[in-house]
């Protein structure tokens, strides 16, 4: 701090590529459920992508689409295994 060496702004915007990295790895938007290793994947996963965007030369902005829309994916498929789950165990009782 006394050497002005700090950035106050370093990591902004990783909020999201961390809640893409822990969606897509199988954690549940509803809470309690996922894994160690599938948010290490998710976030390995979210990685690879990244980096070939960058490989590809996409803009930086529509990188974050594609980001959102992966997003968008993994959460609409944990609503949908959730519904699923629902369903199983009110026809179980």
């Amino acid at each position: 701090m006394r050497m002005n060496a700090a950035q106050p702004l370093l990591g902004q915007g990783w909020e999201f590529q961390a809640l893409a990295a822990c969606a897509i790895g199988g954690v549940s938007i509803y809470g309690y459920e996922g894994s160690l290793i599938g948010a290490f994947l998710g976030l390995a996963t979210m990685q690879v992508l990244a980096n070939g965007l960058v490989a590809v030369g996409m803009s930086p902005y529509l990188q974050m689409i594609v980001i959102g829309a992966a997003l968008s994916l993994a959460m609409f498929l944990d609503a949908r295994r959730k519904i699923k789950l629902d369903i199983m165990e009110e026809s179980q009782i």
